[in-house]
């Protein structure tokens, strides 16, 4: 019979054959995974960049070390199938990734291996940048000579066409030899920046370098170069006006980009800089700290930072006044000895302690320095304010009087003991002469017209605060004053104005908000008063917190208005809010009142909101009469509307039989 169907054993017809579309499927189908890996490890690396610029480092560290082990393991695969090529940026990035994740968390260690294994790497291009990364870590661990070994070497591997960087590897180096006291060294490494490129950063640690090791020309010199360091901003066209709309609206898009920002970033540095090396230099720069603080104010002047001026002469007086007791310890020195400045000195220790309220060292050394100099004004002064003070005002005005006959200016302090004492008339005649004398002191013309009013002439009392606000035209109790003499002599309209005007300019003066208040309800301007009423209750209710922390006081003052105003939602919140910091069991009761309050303010202003003609279904209404069944129409209930078109009720006589009989009940 046919033998078609026997095989020999060992034997195949088709012997050596191969399946070409098996292994080209497979082969495409483990690219497409390396694909997939690849495009996995990347996402990885940029979610873990995305968490270190949220600041969640544990999440970026956590991210790049999954992404390592992504990339383990799509080296593994390239490894299985031989012929594919190993992705150096990929594994690069994945590393440095890693190490630079771990040195944001702290862990130098890890971070230093991660980047010595990255830079001892041939195949990786530009690897000995990463030099300076190692240099940093080891700055963070204060290992300052490998610190400066690994930077010499990063600047060593920099191509000398790369300016910038090796400029910022110089400057570090320069750091480095601040922070180890090489003073000498860290002056070469800037000066070499200040001559290739100089920066604001170079200048002034230059300048500090220059201070410290006591060179005063070349500090002076250093700080010269670093204000004539232009910015290369240009404030103008940020500001220019052109007939082209288009360009116009371009101009006001790029007034607050991130290259404005960055500009203005640049500005406030170099601010900082250059106060901050004015403060530090200027003692030493001048014969005083005084003269120091000219010199820097002169060169700032004629440059680019004019409007540093002010900032620096504010800081040269609080530098001044923070040596006062320094200066006070002088003075004592001073005054102990037997010289012909130990009045002034003693009449600066008579001011000084006057000032604290020591009255007695006060008028002790006021007697030191009239005994020193019988003819010193100011001492005569300074014992006859500490006699006013102590209630003794006749022996006050023969010291004053004395002072005025060797200064006439000294009169002010005649015409103010004339006034407590009640001579307004002499002290009327007092102040008259020495507004002579000072045409333009805001103290002599306040002094006029107060004397004036208490003599009841309010019209010359008006002129001369008139006078008063043309010099001070922001002065809040001038301008209340004033209104109240308006408002006194009727003048309704000018009493507002004035009033408001010292509202403008002190919002928070308990009696211009309540008189501001009460005139316009009496003008029936109920809305405007309700504003200022509200800012008072607040200034008012709020003061118990903020002073001296009176934390009960303000609890029982808002109980008070909660008997009062029970709906008021502001009340109730702060009186949950205190409750919960007092610890008292009461919280959440008013938690759940202040719940109620909102819900029902809600429904308040929905019904306010809604139009006239629109119809509220059954269950609204029962529910708005729920939740207002405290409210009572004073007119009493509305009559029933006649119902004419309505059906007559058929009555049914066993309605009401709520009950049956069982004797009525079928058998």
């Amino acid at each position: 019979r046919p033998l078609t169907g026997l095989q020999a054993a060992g034997y195949t017809s088709q012997t050596g054959s191969v399946d070409l579309v098996f292994l080209f499927f497979f082969c495409n189908r483990t690219k497409g995974q390396i694909k997939q890996l690849e495009k996995k490890v990347i996402e990885l690396v940029e979610e873990s960049c995305f968490a270190k610029s949220r600041g969640d480092l544990h999440l970026a560290l956590e991210k790049a070390k999954e992404a390592g082990r992504r990339e383990r393991a799509l080296q593994r695969q390239r490894e299985n199938m031989g012929s594919a090529p190993i992705s150096l940026d990929l594994t690069f990035s994945v590393l440095f990734n890693l190490a630079y994740q771990y040195e944001a968390n702290g862990m130098h260690s890890e971070a230093l291996n991660g980047y010595q294994v990255i830079v001892k790497e041939k195949m990786f291009p530009n690897a000995g940048r990463l030099k300076v990364n190692v240099a940093n870590t080891y700055l963070k661990q204060k290992k300052y000579a490998k610190a400066l070994k690994f930077y010499r070497m990063a600047l060593d591997q920099v191509r000398s066409s790369q300016k910038m960087i090796r400029i910022k590897i110089m400057q570090n180096i320069g750091m480095v030899f601040v922070m180890i006291g090489k003073y000498t060294e860290a002056i070469a490494s800037f000066e070499h920046i200040m001559a290739e490129k100089p920066n604001l950063c170079s200048a002034f640690n230059l300048a500090l370098c220059y201070h410290a090791v006591g060179n005063q020309e070349r500090t002076r010199n250093t700080f010269q170069r670093l204000v004539s360091i232009p910015l290369e901003i240009d404030e103008e066209k940020y500001s220019a006006q052109s007939d082209d709309s288009q360009l116009n609206l371009i101009m006001d898009a790029i007034k607050n980009d991130r290259m404005r920002q960055r500009e203005r970033a640049r500005r406030a540095m170099a601010e900082r800089f250059i106060v901050t090396a004015a403060r530090l230099i200027a003692p030493a720069i001048g014969s005083s700290l005084a003269d120091g603080y000219d010199w820097c104010v002169e060169m700032l002047r004629g440059s680019q930072y004019i409007e540093l001026v002010n900032d620096l002469e504010i800081n040269k007086a609080i530098t001044l006044v923070s040596l006062l007791f320094q200066a006070v310890e002088i003075l004592k020195s001073i005054e102990k000895k037997d010289t012909r400045v130990k009045s002034v000195a003693a009449t600066n220790l008579s001011f000084f302690y006057f000032l604290r309220n020591d009255l007695t060292s006060a008028e002790r050394y006021a007697d030191t320095a009239m005994n020193t100099d019988r003819y010193n004004p100011m001492a005569l002064v300074n014992k006859g304010s500490c006699l006013m003070i102590g209630g003794d005002a006749a022996r006050a005005a023969e010291f004053f009087s004395e002072a005025l006959r060797n200064d006439s200016k000294k009169l002010i302090n005649t015409g103010l003991v004339h006034k407590k004492r009640g001579n307004f008339q002499d002290a009327l005649q007092c102040f008259l002469k020495l507004n002579a004398i000072l045409r333009n002191d805001t103290q002599v013309m306040y002094q006029l017209a107060s004397t004036l009013e208490a003599l009841g002439e309010g019209t010359q009392a008006i002129a001369w605060l008139v006078q008063l606000l043309g010099i001070t035209p922001s002065d809040p109790h001038v301008l209340a004053w004033l209104g109240e003499i308006y408002d006194r002599d009727g003048d309704k309209s000018q009493a507002l104005h004035h009033f408001f005007e010292s509202y403008r300019y002190f919002p928070a003066h308990m009696p211009v908000i309540e008189w501001l208040g009460a005139s316009y309800i009496n003008c029936q301007f109920y809305e405007e008063a309700i504003q200022y009423f509200e800012r008072a209750a607040f200034i008012h209710c709020f003061c118990f917190v903020v002073s001296l922390g009176n934390y009960h006081a303000a609890l029982q003052t808002y109980r008070f208005i909660d008997t009062k105003f029970p709906d008021n939602v502001e009340c109730l919140r702060l009186l949950v809010r205190l409750c919960k910091d007092l610890g008292l069991p009461e919280a959440q009761q008013y938690s759940n009142k202040l719940k109620n309050a909102e819900r029902a303010l809600e429904l308040r202003q929905q019904v306010r909101l809604c139009d006239a003609s629109q119809f509220f279904s059954l269950r609204f209404l029962v529910y708005l009469q729920s939740s207002f069944s405290y409210y009572a129409d004073p007119l009493g209930p509305q009559q029933d509307r006649p119902r004419t078109a309505a059906k007559s009720l058929q009555v049914d006589n066993f309605a009401d039989d709520d009950d049956i009989g069982e004797d009525l009940l079928p058998d």
